[in-house]
């Protein structure tokens, strides 16, 4: 099985807890190949890479770079106008950024709700985008991963 996950935020200047999310995922999954469990052959995926080192080169995994760059790549999916990389059997996004993926699963982790719980925490962009990337979100994917029961019934 080939796996493309989609790891924007790690090629932002801030990853936040998004990016340590990705960051986390991709560690489990070296100690797991370490331990010589069986993991699936896993290729990241995010914009144009940076002048000089790549930081997702320290995985050691194939990365697949848009030749866009960050923010035009986000809304480039978030039109339509970008799907996924289609040398995949499936596609997992850390987030709600999400390309279209015709041709295999999507799944997409939704860490949380917040800009619709704590609104005054997002300004008025932000929730707009976070709204709308849910609504996508929730036309495209074929499965949600959430961290706990509770986003799970707040997503439902």
């Amino acid at each position: 099985m080939r796996v493309v996950l989609v790891v924007e935020q790690l090629r932002r200047r801030v990853p936040g807890g998004v990016g340590r999310y990705a960051t986390g995922l991709l560690q489990g999954l070296a100690a797991m190949t370490d331990a010589g469990e069986a993991v699936p052959d896993v290729v990241l995926y995010a914009s144009r890479a940076p002048a000089g080192d790549d930081p997702l080169a320290a995985y050691g995994l194939e990365v697949i770079s848009s030749h866009l760059p960050g923010p035009v790549l986000t809304r480039a999916w978030d039109h339509g106008l970008v799907d996924a990389p289609r040398r995949a059997d499936l596609v997992h996004c850390v987030s709600l950024a999400a390309p279209p993926s015709p041709l295999a699963p999507l799944v997409l982790m939704c860490h949380d709700l917040a800009w619709r719980q704590v609104p005054d925490t997002f300004p008025r962009r932000g929730r707009r985008w976070h709204e709308a990337a849910f609504h996508r979100a929730r036309r495209r994917a074929t499965r949600f991963v959430v961290p706990s029961e509770p986003v799970g019934r707040a997503l439902i």
